[in-house]
């Protein structure tokens, strides 16, 4: 099973996450886990089963970069919020796009002024920075 959007695992380090946030009925009281992703490169697995979590890295990767892009566009050209809508708008459904619309349509009711509307989206744009970074941090196989 991938665990989406999990940081990758110090070595020796463990994680444990509540078995409700998948969606098992009846919940089962053991996962076998089939491959991870260690902060040093470090990979555990067969190799199907690693590259399938690699790969996915990238794309996820891939998508933050192309979000950031948009984001750093944006605020090099100071848009208005209507502007930013009007660029994620055809954009295909993926975690950090989701994340764009919910912060846009939240700061209808947050950002009371150009200037904190505009901290939100530098937020964006320097986490997905970051996100990006940590998921290309391993090198494919």
């Amino acid at each position: 099973m991938l665990m989406d959007g999990h940081a990758p695992i110090e070595p020796g380090a463990s994680i444990s996450r509540p078995v409700s946030e998948f969606a098992f009925s009846p919940q089962p009281d053991r996962i076998k886990v089939i491959a991870a992703v260690w902060t040093d490169g470090e990979t555990w697995g067969a190799p199907a089963s690693v590259n399938s979590v690699l790969n996915n890295r990238v794309a996820h990767a891939a998508d933050y970069e192309d979000s950031a892009r948009i984001l750093q566009q944006g605020l090099s050209q100071n848009w208005t919020r209507d502007q930013y809508e009007q660029a994620f708008r055809d954009k295909p459904d993926s975690g950090a796009v989701y994340t764009v619309r919910t912060a846009l349509s939240a700061t209808l009711q947050t950002a009371q002024t150009p200037q904190e509307f505009t901290h939100t989206m530098q937020f964006l744009l320097t986490n997905f920075q970051q996100f990006s970074k940590q998921l290309r941090k391993v090198k494919p196989l």
